[in-house]
Formats: C-alpha cells, sequence, structure tokens
C-alpha cells in the first residue's frame, strides 16, 4: 500500500515539475530576451569580451612566440629533467611580455632545451611533480580507498 502511495506521489510531482517548466518557457517566449548593454554583465562579440576582460594586452605576436616555443619545448623539457621536472608555465611582466618558466628540484640541470632557450626561466622549488603525484597517490589510497586500514 505505502509503495503505490509513493508512485502516485511521485507521478504527481513528475506531473507537476513538467507543467511548471512549460509555463516557464512559455513566459519566457512571450517576455524576450534583456538587451545587453555595455552596463550589463555580458558581451556582444568575443572581442568587446576579451576587452573587459583585459585579455587584448597580452595577445601579441611575440607572446605568441613564447607560447607556441612553450607547447613545442614541454615534452622534451619533460624527458630531460625527468624525476626533477616540477613544471612549466607562463608569466607575464609588467609590460605583458610573456616568459616561459620552468621548475626543477635539482640546481644543476643537463637540459639541452634549457641551454639552448635562454629566455626560459628556470626556478628551483622543493618537490617535483612526481614527488607530488606519489604523495597524490599515497593519500588517496590510504584514505579514499582503503580507509582505516593500515
Amino acid at each position: 500500500m505505502k509503495s503505490t502511495q509513493f508512485a502516485i506521489g511521485a507521478v504527481f510531482f513528475f506531473v507537476s515539475v513538467l507543467f511548471s517548466f512549460g509555463s516557464i518557457a512559455a513566459d519566457a517566449g512571450t517576455r524576450g530576451l534583456p538587451d545587453i548593454t555595455p552596463s550589463t554583465s555580458g558581451s556582444r562579440t568575443l572581442q568587446e569580451a576579451m576587452d573587459k576582460a583585459g585579455i587584448t594586452k597580452y595577445l601579441t605576436p611575440e607572446n605568441g612566440i613564447v607560447t607556441d616555443r612553450l607547447t613545442q619545448t614541454t615534452e622534451s623539457i619533460i624527458k630531460e629533467l625527468g624525476e626533477y621536472y616540477a613544471g612549466t608555465w607562463l608569466e607575464y611582466d609588467e609590460n605583458h611580455k610573456a616568459y616561459q618558466v620552468v621548475a626543477t628540484t635539482n640546481p644543476i640541470t643537463n637540459s639541452r632545451t634549457l641551454q639552448n632557450n635562454p629566455e626560459i626561466i628556470v626556478v628551483l622549488v622543493k618537490y617535483s611533480k612526481k614527488q607530488l603525484r606519489d604523495l597524490y597517490h599515497d593519500l588517496f589510497y590510504t584514505f579514499i580507498i582503503y580507509p582505516g586500514e593500515t
């Protein structure tokens, strides 16, 4: 008896939800969408959105070259630094000029890619990507997969 009452209640709930969505959709069609103006949060074009976000000052041909180099050199840097690799990213100076930064845990590197690209900034960090990944793996299995087991 209770399961039948539950099923009937669920059907009524489902139908009422469908009707409410139908009325919302009908209202939206009759009211129309508000106009987007420069004072509202929205943009008419991609260029306008990038201008509002302040991104266009970073989109220079010189920065494009740095970005292209990053995508071309990252794989070789990872291979050359091996277990000492900690990451790579772009940074911008006060003039909005892009620089590739490579993080390593070893102060002495024999990376040809880094030697051939003096514009790449190398920073020394405490933990490599491998060390952080191993720590994540240990924590994940200790507390998520096998909690309470030793």
